[in-house]
């Protein structure tokens, strides 16, 4: 086997393996939070989104989670949402998801409720804020507006 074909076949391979590791076990995300130390604006940060939450049916009521959804145009967009209900009175295998005053899709205007969707439509829980360096650490369970 020549060394172009060994490059070629490695690349690949490392290609499929970032694939199905961004896919299960999660990848940084950028989004935007307020916080309640006085700052008046909203800051760009990186999040961890962890896949592995998701999949294993650990998701529970104020979890932080991220979705992608279909606006009324057809355009897609990432969404930043909070569980209010899972299974109960949202269904066997649904959440029930509501907009956060806190936390917002990179770019994203006001979100409105997602409402009730399959609990697989998540692609992961936000575990912790990446970057700026005074705000990283984990990500606490939040409160959905109107809750």
């Amino acid at each position: 086997m020549s060394r172009l074909h060994r490059v070629v076949r490695d690349g690949a391979i490392a290609c499929a393996a970032a694939s199905i590791a961004y896919d299960r076990l999660g990848a940084p995300e950028f989004a935007s939070a307020s916080f309640a130390d006085g700052a008046s604006e909203r800051e760009r940060v990186v999040i961890w989104r962890d896949a592995r939450r998701s999949r294993a049916g650990a998701l529970v009521e104020g979890d932080v989670v991220t979705l992608e959804r279909t606006r009324a145009s057809g355009e897609r967009m990432r969404s930043v949402q909070v569980i209010a209900r899972v299974g109960g009175g949202a269904g066997r295998g649904r959440c029930e998801l509501r907009a956060s005053d806190r936390w917002r899709a990179d770019g994203g205007e006001a979100e409105t409720d997602a409402g009730d969707v399959p609990c697989g439509a998540i692609d992961g829980r936000v575990g912790a804020i990446l970057w700026p360096p005074h705000r990283v650490g984990g990500v606490e369970r939040a409160h959905a507006r109107g809750m």
